[in-house]
């Protein structure tokens, strides 16, 4: 998830180290990114065993924490306290035991999921401009379906052509022309349709 390379110092820290972080928020409780059916526990501290034994994931600035914020599709960032076994690497930490610090959401946020996460976790969240929620790319709107002239036929051959007028729109015909067809299959057609004044 972080790139953290050159681990390089161990630390046993009774004192807590403040590290940064994102989640996803399911319901009320806050879950890892990478392993999403790993809840923080609320009230107590999320432990390394829980994680494989790969240890709790945290950066250290700010700014790694807004990078972090931008490249996944995340709900809730924030600050986290770190104890126990921290090891520290270039990017960040892994840490024995972990719990959040202070949380931060998008402005827009429901005021009542706010209050929900602030009671189930004890710590204080605060709405911030600069973690705006990722905006999905626009949808591409559907192609029209082309309507080919050997469609046509087989509705032809299947239907009356009154039936036919009603469930084909004379607007909504768009006929692909390139299809090799013979001049006498072009007559039989144009024979078809002629009160939609079909011209091929």
């Amino acid at each position: 998830m972080f790139k953290m390379f050159n681990r390089h110092k161990v630390e046993h820290s009774s004192e807590p180290i403040v590290g940064y972080r994102v989640w996803l928020r399911d319901n009320n409780k806050l879950t890892s990114i990478v392993h999403t059916e790993v809840i923080w526990p609320p009230y107590k501290p999320l432990m390394r065993h829980s994680l494989l034994d790969k240890g709790i994931h945290a950066v250290k600035t700010p700014q790694r924490l807004l990078d972090l914020w931008h490249s996944y599709n995340v709900h809730v960032a924030g600050s986290v306290y770190l104890w126990g076994e921290v090891k520290e690497c270039t990017d960040g930490y892994l840490a024995e035991f972990a719990y959040p610090k202070e949380l931060f959401m998008p402005e827009e946020t429901d005021p009542l999921i706010v209050l929900e996460l602030e009671q189930a976790y004890g710590v204080p969240i605060t709405l911030r401009a600069e973690f705006k929620p990722k905006q999905e790319p626009p949808q591409e709107p559907e192609p029209a379906v082309a309507i080919t002239l050997p469609a046509l036929l087989q509705a032809a051959q299947n239907s009356t052509f009154t039936n036919i007028a009603g469930i084909i729109p004379a607007p909504a015909i768009s006929v692909t022309t390139n299809l090799g067809m013979n001049s006498t299959r072009w007559m039989d057609v144009a024979a078809i349709f002629n009160p939609f004044n079909f011209k091929p």
